[in-house]
């Protein structure tokens, strides 16, 4: 039974580590392909999901990742970066809701991972959470999947 235990939270740590060992996770187009994701979805009529990863892999980034993405569900399109990536990059040819947003902040370093949920065109920002906070707080977790809901429903 012990040996069994050991198996499953040896598995469980291995595909933490590996959801985020390579630069962009599966299903997620890269921040360089931000004007074509922004077309795609437009076209489609999606919303946009920006994951900002931190450095470094942890139980918790992981556990934020997986809040995140059960908290926004499917029928988005998805982009992936790094903090180091986003927050070095030419602002210039970003959207403007993403401009404004980092006018405001930088991006935070570490072991932190944070969903940012825009409109097709990206020109603005429907909800915004980190993943610690979607895990470990309820409201918060509740009032970010009902404003994702909501967004959802005025693309329809």
């Amino acid at each position: 039974m012990k040996k069994a235990i050991c198996l499953l939270i040896s598995a469980a740590l291995i595909s933490a580590v590996s959801c985020f060992a390579e630069d962009v996770p599966t299903g997620f187009s890269p921040l360089s392909a931000i004007k074509d994701v922004q077309a795609k979805a437009a076209l489609d009529g999606k919303l946009i999901l920006l994951v900002v990863k931190g450095g470094g892999v942890d139980s918790s980034i992981d556990a934020g990742f997986k809040a995140g993405m059960n908290a926004v569900g499917g029928n988005v399109e998805k982009i992936f970066s790094r903090t180091d990536e986003i927050n070095n990059a030419d602002r210039s040819v970003f959207p403007s809701a993403l401009k404004n947003m980092m006018d405001k902040s930088l991006f935070t370093t570490g072991y932190h991972i944070t969903f940012v949920v825009f409109d097709p065109k990206m020109t603005t920002v429907y909800a915004e959470g980190s993943g610690r906070a979607l895990v470990y707080d309820r409201k918060i977790y509740t009032e970010f999947k009902k404003k994702v809901q909501e967004a959802k429903k005025t693309l329809k």
